[in-house]
């Protein structure tokens, strides 16, 4: 990564930081929230190694009967699995700004959706997946444990750093236990 880049990022961060300084989270009761849930709003990894593992948090939420929407760049559509495809939302390079946060488009769209639980599969900082996270309208937002975590999460999972397909099976065994 450029030296551009990291002062873009730390831009970016600086910004959402001062948006959500207003946003707190409620004291809320985890213990029956995953079969209490029935809609989830779930965003996929951004990281080509992380994507096809992360599959096994679709496939237990589904065997779940959960109604998912998942968010995910346009041109990875293709790579879900055919089953999941109906429940694309995509974004597209023009989504993106230049300094790479949601367009004030797409921050308008998702902010009107309502969802019981928010869960965001990115295990690195992604200020743009995380940022989408906390303004979707949800009481429960659930993210890998991340320096900047406490913000965007009400529960946060720890990864172990393990290799993917391990995290993304333990994952969604984390938050069925709820």
């Amino acid at each position: 990564m450029g030296i551009l880049d990291n002062i873009k990022d730390k831009i970016a961060l600086g910004l959402v930081n001062k948006e959500l300084k207003k946003n707190e989270f409620l004291d809320r009761s985890f213990a029956t929230a995953f079969r209490k849930s029935f809609s989830f709003f779930v965003i996929m990894p951004t990281a080509d190694p992380d994507f096809h593992h992360s599959f096994e948090v679709l496939r237990g939420l589904d065997s779940n009967k959960k109604t998912l929407t998942i968010f995910l760049n346009d041109f990875k559509v293709s790579l879900l699995p055919q089953v999941y495809r109906r429940f694309a939302m995509d974004y597209n390079i023009e989504d993106i700004s230049k300094l790479n946060l949601p367009s004030k488009k797409l921050v308008e769209k998702v902010t009107n959706l309502s969802y019981n639980a928010v869960i965001d599969l990115n295990r690195d900082e992604n200020v743009f997946c995380s940022y989408i996270t906390s303004i979707v309208n949800s009481p429960i937002k659930i993210g890998f444990h991340k320096a900047n975590g406490d913000r965007y999460y009400n529960m946060q999972i720890v990864d172990t750093g393990q290799n993917p397909e391990s995290t993304y099976k333990n994952f969604i065994n984390s938050i069925q236990m709820f």
